[in-house]
């Protein structure tokens, strides 16, 4: 008989872990021989290879003999496909948290899709509930690979935090909230006019100013990566404003007298020098002196708000000045009264003049004011008499006892002394008086009457100012 050739048939390419079969025709009376990679052998027609891999990828053989002849080889390439790599995350866990959807998604490159355990035909698949999740898929070839299974699990979400801090302040204070920690998480903190903390911490610290009154809400990530968040209300109430009106330098003498001038306030304190202490809107301190100089400390409340205030008190120290004793000055004579230059201004009552020294023109009481530093004012006066200076001496007395020209006398208004001495033609004194109205009567030293004749006198006047004036002359003394 003839021999056949071979004609092999069935596919090339084959699944990983398929099975390769092909087919040569059926002789009954012929033997066969399979040879193919890694030392394959076969004597069927039907050549079966199951959980092929890609060891048995390569040329297969085939010859087909009988007893009398052998027939020619035959032979196929067989391709095994690489398993097929369907990754749908790297991570085998995923928390689901409440109210999500985990998206599982897998390469949009094969034929068919199919979810376990849902069954869904698609290269996506959003997962509504926990459970462990695969995806079978099958390529061009008819070949399938299945995934890695991904175990969703309800996520353990903390509970919102209870915010806990003092929710009623003043600007000036400093705001601080809290809330337990929950490990793992993450959080960040928010608030009125756009506020953000970059602290990731579980306390919320603003020192002052303080922002305006609102919600402040702290947000968190768990470590499931599951959001939770809390508010709470924060008043803030703004500073009052404080406003002292005064005069703050002062002279020795002055009242010192201070208002606040703001309204609506729940409490007031002054403290000031000298253990001074007061609760009123308005403080007023009669005749001050410079124990009274310093620091008025004032403190007020208003809601949750206390304002400081410090006012700076001083005062001028006390200048005086002195225009002299009261005198007496002679008619004709320049008389000046002066006063130290420091003053800012002089004011004469007597005079047009506003220098620091005026000329005495005027008797009477002269009075000076002036001023100095914030508008203290210093005065004194005097008192000046002015009269005629000019002496008046006789040349003849009658010493008679009858009342007319018994005496003689110098007239010398205001004299501090007058010292009289009285000499006879000889130079000889027969006469010494002293004292502010020296007269002489006649009589010598022994209280004798002198004879008639001629006489000389020599006497020195002390005047107001105690200077000495020298007269000398001749005093005739008749009966």
């Amino acid at each position: 008989p003839v021999s056949l050739p071979p004609i092999i048939s069935n596919d090339s390419i084959f699944c990983f872990m398929g099975t390769i079969h092909l087919n040569v025709p059926l002789y009954y009376t012929a033997v066969y021989q399979w040879l193919g990679p890694n030392g394959y052998s076969n004597q069927q027609n039907n050549m079966l290879i199951p959980n092929c891999t890609s060891g048995n990828t390569g040329y297969y053989y085939i010859q087909i003999s009988d007893s009398q002849c052998t027939g020619a080889l035959d032979s196929i390439y067989v391709s095994v496909r690489a398993p097929l790599a369907v990754q749908i995350m790297s991570q085998s866990h995923i928390p689901m948290c409440p109210g999500d959807t985990v998206v599982l998604t897998a390469d949009a490159i094969f034929k068919d899709y199919n979810w376990l355990p849902t069954n869904y035909a698609d290269s996506t698949l959003n997962v509504l509930s926990p459970g462990n999740y695969s995806l079978i898929v099958t390529d061009s070839f008819g070949c399938t690979g299945l995934s890695n299974v991904i175990n969703v699990t309800r996520a353990i979400v903390p509970p919102a935090p209870v915010i806990s801090g003092v929710t009623s302040l003043c600007e000036n204070d400093t705001l601080s909230l809290s809330i337990h920690s929950v490990f793992g998480a993450s959080y960040s903190w928010h608030g009125p006019l756009s506020f953000n903390s970059l602290s990731n911490d579980t306390t919320l610290f603003i020192p002052s100013p303080l922002p305006i009154s609102g919600n402040y809400t702290v947000n968190g990530s768990s470590i499931d990566g599951c959001k939770f968040s809390s508010s709470i209300l924060v008043n803030i109430q703004h500073q009052q404003n404080i406003t002292v009106q005064g005069k703050t330098y002062l002279c020795i003498g002055d009242t010192l007298n201070l208002q606040l001038l703001s309204t609506g306030l729940n409490s007031i304190s002054w403290q000031g020098p000298k253990g001074f202490s007061s609760s009123a809107y308005v403080i007023t301190i009669p005749g001050i002196d410079s124990t009274y100089a310093g620091n008025y400390y004032l403190t007020t409340t208003k809601g949750l708000c206390k304002t400081l205030d410090t006012i700076s008190v001083g005062t001028e120290p006390l200048r005086t000045f002195s225009l002299g004793n009261d005198t007496v000055v002679c008619l004709g004579d320049e008389f000046n009264l002066s006063i130290p230059g420091y003053f800012n201004s002089y004011l004469w009552n007597f005079s047009q003049s506003n220098g620091q020294t005026v000329l005495i023109d005027t008797a009477g009481l002269w009075i000076a004011k002036v001023t100095y530093g914030p508008g203290c004012v210093a005065s004194d006066s005097i008192f000046i008499d002015m009269i005629n200076c000019k002496y008046i001496v006789q040349n003849v007395i009658t010493p008679n006892g009858d009342g007319k020209n018994d005496v003689f006398k110098v007239s010398f208004p205001k004299a501090n002394n007058i010292d009289m001495k009285i000499l006879n033609r000889w130079g000889k004194i027969i006469r010494e008086i002293n004292g502010d109205t020296s007269s002489w009567d006649g009589n010598d030293n022994n209280q004798q009457l002198v004879a008639e004749g001629t006489y000389f006198y020599s006497i020195i006047i002390t005047d107001y100012y105690n200077r000495p004036t020298n007269l000398k002359g001749t005093i005739t003394v008749l009966y």
